[in-house]
């Protein structure tokens, strides 16, 4: 079990690190003088989006594969309460995705336009409605109390929810310098009124 823990741990820090280094604008503008502006701009999204998703499907084939032991099962009645919540938090997800500019997010849209310059109302926005306006990163919030409330927990799979929590916090932090150094000052006033995973009572963004 020791074997199957230590794998499904490294290949989450492969992901991790990957994804993190490919996410950052360093790499972007090293791939821009490298291949070109226009050329980037169109492809890197959607390259982003793909690796990610390569790198990422052997972090959810393994937990299965592996060598494994069941910890516990909720019971009936609290299972329904835990279903209950995830569902809330899937649509909640759900909300916020939508709240991305999905097509953009992932990268087609670029991929479309052929490199053509960005227009004025298609520019990146921060988005601070709806969730964001209760936690900066509702996508994870979302998806970690989705993992944590499974049912039926294993150690493969627990060591799989461990390794992606921490990913998600650490994670988020290159991502939010990011952020600061594309909206400066207004994505720091954000920082300060709104919690990064955990809503709190009377933390909500209220736009000057």
């Amino acid at each position: 079990m020791l074997t199957s823990t230590l794998l499904i741990t490294l290949t989450g820090l492969t992901f991790g690190l990957l994804h993190t280094a490919l996410a950052s604008l360093r790499a972007k503008n090293w791939a821009r003088r490298r291949w070109g502006l226009q050329r980037v701009d169109r492809y890197y999204r959607l390259f982003f989006s793909l690796a990610s998703i390569v790198t990422f499907l052997p972090l959810l084939i393994l937990p299965k594969a592996l060598p494994d032991h069941p910890l516990y099962t909720i019971p009936l009645p609290l299972a329904w309460l835990t279903g209950a919540l995830q569902l809330a938090a899937g649509l909640v997800f759900i909300l916020a995705l939508a709240q991305t500019d999905v097509w953009r997010f992932i990268g087609l849209w670029q991929l479309l336009r052929g490199g053509q310059p960005i227009p004025a109302d298609r520019h990146e926005q921060l988005v601070t409605s709806g969730p964001y306006r209760w936690m900066r990163h509702p996508l994870y919030s979302t998806a970690i109390l989705i993992m944590w409330l499974w049912p039926d927990m294993t150690a493969n799979q627990l060591t799989f929810v461990v390794v992606c929590t921490a990913y998600f916090y650490l994670g988020s932090i290159p991502e939010e310098q990011k952020l600061i150094e594309e909206f400066g000052e207004a994505y720091r006033r954000y920082q300060r009124a709104v919690p990064r995973l955990i809503p709190r009572p009377g933390r909500t963004y209220r736009p000057d």
